[in-house]
């Protein structure tokens, strides 16, 4: 009884697992052949290249495809196989190595990869190390060319040091006269010296001719100048003496008044000042406005008459 409800149970079990499995069966696998880990010759062409392509984008640096180029690192992995399993070539299974054929030719260059991402960036650069030794001195170089002259540099402001006195040369030929300078400005006053002793009394000299003692017609003579002002045009009438003679005296004389006298004043009348006594003026000039529109005078002087005496 025992023995019989087990087996039922057994059995209720295997049935539930095939049908469990039953799907699993139907299932298409159509890429991975990769992962059936049988013989290297079960793998497509397309599943690895020798260059880097959209599809295989992972370089293998170590395992069976170490140097290819595949579509999942997972065949860059270790892969153990075995050489009899899973091969449809039926001379295979006699386990035995065939002979090494001929290596084919290189295939052709293939195009330029993608040019990868950029990998992290490094680290902060370190301290500079400390300097080297010196090292040991090179040879000698060649003389190099004779550079161009320089410009000439500013005069220096140090005098350099005196030199040694020259040969005494030739007395060259006396030059022409130059011409006479301006002369310079006067000098100050020097002090005064110290009074010499007192000479000997001179040789009484002889009588000299008398004096002038008074004044008349032949050591004077008179200077006369005619002068007419206005109200808009006036001047001072000067009678001038001679070069060197001395006024004595002087006044005036009204020639004509046009328009009457009322309107007339007398501005100057006095001997010239300078030169001193060199003879007199005179000015009379009519009132602006009033009824004297002009005056004709004459200026009269008396001069001294120094030598060279008039003639």
């Amino acid at each position: 009884m025992h023995k019989s409800a087990i087996t039922h149970v057994s059995l209720f079990l295997m049935i539930g697992i095939l049908i469990i499995l039953v799907p699993f069966t139907i299932i298409n696998f159509p890429n991975v052949k990769a992962q059936e880990y049988g013989a290297y010759d079960d793998y497509d062409d397309d599943m690895y290249s020798t260059y880097p392509t959209e599809v295989n984008k992972y370089e293998c640096r170590t395992g069976t495809f170490e140097g290819f180029f595949v579509s999942s690192v997972e065949f860059c992995k270790h892969l153990k196989f075995d050489k009899d399993d899973g091969r449809k070539d039926n001379s295979r299974d006699n386990n035995r190595t065939g002979t090494q054929g001929t290596p084919g030719p290189p295939g052709p260059q293939g195009p330029q990869g993608i040019q990868g991402p950029p990998g992290p960036a490094g680290g902060q650069t370190g301290s500079q190390g400390p300097p080297g030794p010196p090292g040991i001195p090179g040879p000698q170089g060649e003389r190099g060319l004779t550079g161009l002259t320089g410009p000439i540099g500013p005069a220096s402001t140090v005098p350099g040091p005196q030199g040694s006195m020259g040969f005494n040369g030739t007395n060259g030929v006396n030059g022409t006269q130059g011409p006479q300078g301006e002369r310079g400005p006067m000098g100050f006053n020097g002090t005064n010296g110290v009074n010499g002793t007192q000479g000997p009394q001179g040789i009484q000299g002889q009588q000299g001719p008398p004096g002038i003692t008074q004044l008349n017609d032949t050591n004077t003579y008179s200077v006369t100048k005619n002068v007419i002002n206005t109200q808009t045009t006036f001047s001072a009438g000067q009678a001038i003496c001679d070069q060197g003679d001395f006024v004595v005296n002087g006044g005036f004389i009204i020639n004509v008044l046009t328009g009457g006298p009322e309107g007339i004043y007398e501005d100057l009348n006095r001997p010239i000042l300078l030169p001193f006594a060199a003879g007199w003026e005179v000015s009379l000039i009519p009132f602006p406005g009033s009824v004297t529109q002009s005056v004709n005078y004459n200026v009269n002087a008396i001069c001294f008459d120094n030598p060279p005496l008039r003639p």
